[in-house]
């Protein structure tokens, strides 16, 4: 099925009644804030599915997800996708597999509203978006940023500036592209890629041949570590 922009994926306090699995744009996480209501603690593309958990049949979800980015997917209904959980023990591994890593994801999401800088937390967040959608281009405007990182739109302006003049990025009229993803990356430093390498080592094994693995690892995965070369084969 088509997903466009602001799809409603699940509504905080309302019973899930579909798993979605995408093959292009992002699913964003939101919680409310002193802020804003659509402060984002996490976001999903192709590499899993949302919801990323429930405990039953009538589960009720405690975040709002919506499409950040337009895409394509599959959808499921969530009793026949519980059904199927239940009956495969691969499937239950998976689930529980990608649910730990976006937990993860969650906690340094976490760590750096906390603590990071404004620049740090929008490197992050572009790296985050980099890695999931397919080719270079990140379309947005500084006021939706405003709102995904609860920040007043004068400090997204600021934090591209600052990017900007380290040649670390490049933005246009609200197309913004990564110029340099491994300087990007030692830039935001701990606050990126512990839950990437997480998602490689817990799920990858899924997704290449055994013998593939070593080989794989050595490099790591185009998930998270690639470079900024569109790969359609992912």
């Amino acid at each position: 099925m088509s997903l466009p922009k602001d799809y409603r994926i699940t509504s905080r306090g309302e019973p899930i009644e579909n798993v979605y699995f995408l093959n292009s744009g992002i699913i964003s996480v939101h919680v409310p804030s002193a802020r804003s209501d659509n402060f984002v603690v996490g976001m999903i593309g192709y590499e899993g599915l949302a919801p990323w958990t429930f405990t039953n049949r009538a589960a009720c979800s405690p975040f709002d997800m919506v499409m950040h980015f337009p895409g394509d997917g599959f959808r499921i209904k969530l009793t026949n996708f519980m059904s199927a959980v239940e009956d495969d023990p691969v499937i239950a591994d998976v689930v529980r597999r990608f649910s730990s890593v976006f937990q993860l994801q969650m906690a340094y999401a976490a760590q750096s509203n906390a603590v990071d800088t404004v620049d740090i937390r929008l490197a992050r967040w572009l790296l985050m978006c980099r890695d999931r959608i397919w080719g270079s281009d990140i379309k947005v405007t500084h006021e939706i940023l405003g709102q995904t990182l609860a920040l007043r739109r004068p400090s997204i302006t600021t934090a591209f500036h600052s990017l900007e003049g380290r040649h670390l990025v490049r933005s246009s009229r609200g197309v913004f592209s990564i110029r340099d993803r491994r300087a990007l990356k030692k830039f935001v430093g701990r606050s990126y890629g512990a839950p990437e390498r997480e998602y490689f080592s817990l799920v990858n094994d899924y997704l290449i041949g055994e013998s593939e693995h070593a080989a794989a690892y050595a490099r790591l995965s185009e998930f998270g570590a690639g470079s900024d070369t569109v790969d359609r084969s992912r």
